[in-house]
């Protein structure tokens, strides 16, 4: 009686080896949970596959039609939970048709009852996944600090969308096949920074804070060499810049077509070749075009050599009429 009692007060508890869980276990558990009793599914979940990249090795490898929800901590977007078509189907199914069909079903664009009736699942995926954390400390990497602080927030329109919202840096992937039926299967996926939400909310926070004294820093060792005749005045003079993303030819006719809500392909085009240039198309730099404190960003991969006195009539296109006298 007692063994049967013991057993049964057992049931529904994770076990938790010598050591702690291990972190795919702690993730399928509670997702498996969330889909269940929010989204319906009685589905088989896999252990998650594990992998670390950054973001423009994985985005571009999210297959087309997921679903991807931002994951915000502390007010800043730091990653991403994303439903394949599949899943985002048969959550949908489940709840309008009391069952997902159990054949694989044509993959549809996403709706906004989509995002509506997926929505519930990912945050309780989020909510559940911190709460397993929290009772169950998992061995080989913190669960619980990787999501501390995470909610689910708005679906990005894309993958686009998302490449802009989040910041660069190396990420954890969790990749976790759902079984929906024995014909029918799908996956989900979850994206965060690999130190941590939190943890990578403050170093951002903390690069935006020293970046006037680290910029200060870096003109004054990359001028240290220049003539001590550009004074304050003229290294004060405005410049204006251009951030170009792609340039090319194309016919007149095709341009007098255009008409709202068409769309303009631009191939060869890379967030990550981002040139800044000055008048006259003098070169400044490259960088990789993101976000940073809620506004569009360049992440600057190298900047232009120092300018000779006779160039900066083209980057700054005037006042440069007493040049010769500061030359002496």
């Amino acid at each position: 009686m007692a063994g049967g009692l013991k057993t049964m007060l057992g049931r529904g508890r994770p076990h938790i080896p010598m050591g702690g869980a291990q972190p795919q276990r702690v993730l399928r558990q509670s997702f498996s949970r969330a889909l269940t009793e929010v989204g319906g599914l009685r589905a088989t979940l896999a252990l998650p596959d594990v992998g670390e990249g950054v973001l423009d090795d994985i985005l571009p490898a999210l297959p087309d039609g997921m679903i991807l929800f931002s994951l915000v901590c502390d007010g800043d977007i730091v990653g991403l939970m994303a439903f394949d078509a599949q899943l985002r189907m048969a959550v949908v199914e489940a709840q309008t048709l009391d069952e997902p069909y159990h054949a694989s079903m044509p993959e549809r664009p996403r709706t906004s009852v989509d995002e509506v009736l997926c929505q519930p699942v990912a945050d309780r995926c989020i909510t559940d996944l911190i709460a397993e954390a929290l009772a169950a400390p998992t061995s080989g990497w913190s669960v619980q600090a990787w999501v501390e602080g995470v909610v689910c927030d708005r679906p990005f329109s894309g993958g686009r969308d998302a490449a802009f919202a989040l910041s660069h840096g190396a990420y954890r992937q969790m990749r976790i096949g759902v079984g929906i039926s024995a014909e029918r299967a799908g996956s989900l996926v979850l994206l965060l920074p690999v130190e941590g939400a939190r943890a990578a909310v403050a170093q951002r926070r903390k690069l935006a804070e020293d970046a006037p004294a680290r910029a200060v820093e870096a003109s004054r060792s990359r001028h240290a060499g220049w003539s001590l005749s550009i004074n304050r005045n003229v290294m004060g003079a405005a410049v204006d810049l251009q951030a170009v993303l792609h340039r090319m030819r194309l016919p007149l006719s095709q341009i007098e077509g255009w008409a709202a809500g068409d769309v303009v392909m631009m191939p060869g085009a890379s967030l990550a070749a981002v040139r800044l240039v000055g008048v006259a198309d003098t070169p400044v730099g490259t960088g990789q075009l993101g976000k940073a404190g809620g506004m569009r960003a360049i992440r600057m991969k190298e900047g232009a050599a120092p300018l000779a006195l006779e160039d900066m009539d083209a980057l700054g296109g005037k006042g440069w009429e007493n040049r010769a006298s500061l030359a002496g």
